[in-house]
């Protein structure tokens, strides 16, 4: 497919992402939209995809609040084996021990598939610091260190909330701003995907795109090799 062809699809499927966003269609909105940026990020189509992220956002971002919502304030443990469909009612849920980060990821997609808003998390055992380990898995793996909810039984749900977005801040800190723009893009795309509620990743891939498409329009044009003109 010529990258033309592929722009035209990118735009009809953004058209229809944005048909769905004012019709609060947010899972169809979310679907589209990461359907529009996957064949823009492999097109190198940096200009699109910093028009696409924001749209890409504000459906995560309503379909997050789903979930927050149908929470009310409280935070499900599930510590047990979720069996090969991990399918979860709307809410907010903590994974731990002996579940890992692969099951949250599974439990996320299986969810999100059938249109169930789910806002959901894994830690991993508090360390000798009294620290809890949070992590997501995707096309990266995204692990930080965060203080605990203290002794109360039930997990904080204001903690809950907090421990998304400091995830998502250690995945932004730890960026290789030395590399190249559009792999930048690259790793950025790869933590969205481990960790697609947040926000703020969000905003970072918006402003790595439009770096990258500035760099690709100041680059020299390679000229052709002296001799092999000559020859010519």
């Amino acid at each position: 497919m010529s990258s033309s062809a592929k722009a035209i699809r990118v735009d009809e499927l953004m058209k229809k992402a944005m048909q769905s966003l004012k019709a609060a269609r947010w899972f169809d909105a979310e679907q589209l939209a990461a359907r529009a940026l996957q064949f823009a990020h492999g097109d190198a189509d940096f200009d699109r995809m910093a028009l696409i992220v924001p749209v890409l956002q504000e459906a995560r971002r309503q379909r997050f609040q789903l979930a927050l919502d149908a929470a009310k304030r409280k935070v499900k443990i599930l510590d047990s084996e979720l069996g090969e469909e991990p399918v979860l009612p709307p809410g907010a849920y903590l994974l731990q021990p002996p579940l890992v980060g692969a099951d949250a990821r599974r439990a996320r997609l299986a969810s999100l598939a059938r249109n169930r808003a789910v806002a959901i998390l894994c830690r991993e055992p508090t360390n000798s610091m009294g620290l809890v380990p949070v992590v997501a898995i995707g096309g990266v793996t995204v692990r930080t260190r965060i203080k605990g909810w203290g002794k109360a039984a039930k997990v904080d749900f204001r903690w809950f909330v907090e421990a998304i977005e400091q995830l998502g801040d250690s995945a932004i800190e730890s960026l290789d701003t030395g590399q190249e723009p559009d792999r930048q893009v690259d790793d950025l795309m790869n933590a969205l995907d481990s960790l697609p509620e947040h926000e703020k990743l969000h905003q970072a891939l918006v402003a790595c795109c439009k770096l990258a498409a500035k760099t690709i329009r100041e680059r020299p044009a390679t000229l052709p090799d002296l001799d092999e003109s000559i020859d010519a």
